[in-house]
């Protein structure tokens, strides 16, 4: 029974679809988001950023 195929292959496969689209349509809008606050979205990806409160 090594090579049974699930019997809602077709199911699972759409759906990996859906949640990689998903992903991907995510990972665009956090890239506008950042891109529109002022921030370079390669530079927080690659190195992250740091919240520093100002003091008053």
């Amino acid at each position: 029974h090594a090579n049974d195929v699930p019997e809602n292959l077709l199911q699972l496969c759409d759906h990996a679809s859906d949640q990689q689209q998903a992903g991907e349509k995510c990972e665009r809008e956090y890239k506008q988001f950042l891109e529109e606050v002022g921030l370079d979205a390669d530079t927080v990806n690659n190195r992250g950023i740091e919240v520093v409160e100002e003091e008053s």
